[in-house]
């Protein structure tokens, strides 16, 4: 199994009252000997705190990750565009995808 990125960027910040993720970047995928082959930019976001992120950067370290768009309170996002997915070569898929959960429904864990 092969995975690489290029311009992959990471920001996380933890606290006392949950997480924020934003990842983007680059993917390209091989697994068994390029049976199944995959590429595409993608991205994901997560924000388990219970307020909108809207800070629109995430710095640590002396490393900003900037132009972050507001993530929503609960949100759990992934998004690809370009991705195309070879199986055996005989599946192929292809195009933009994105999916998307915003939102806590209260006493669910």
């Amino acid at each position: 199994m092969s995975v690489s990125a290029t311009g992959a960027s990471i920001g996380l910040v933890l606290s006392d009252a949950g997480q924020v993720l934003y990842a983007s970047g680059t993917l390209s995928l091989t697994v068994a000997g390029g049976l199944i082959t995959g590429s595409g930019t993608v991205k994901v976001t997560q924000n388990t705190t219970g307020t909108d992120f809207t800070a629109g950067s995430i710095s640590a370290s002396g490393v900003t990750v900037s132009s972050i768009p507001t993530i929503a309170a609960g949100a759990k996002t992934f998004s690809g565009t370009g991705l195309n997915l070879t199986i055996a070569n005989f599946v192929k898929l292809s195009g933009d995808f994105g999916f998307e959960k915003v939102g806590r429904k209260s006493g669910w864990r």
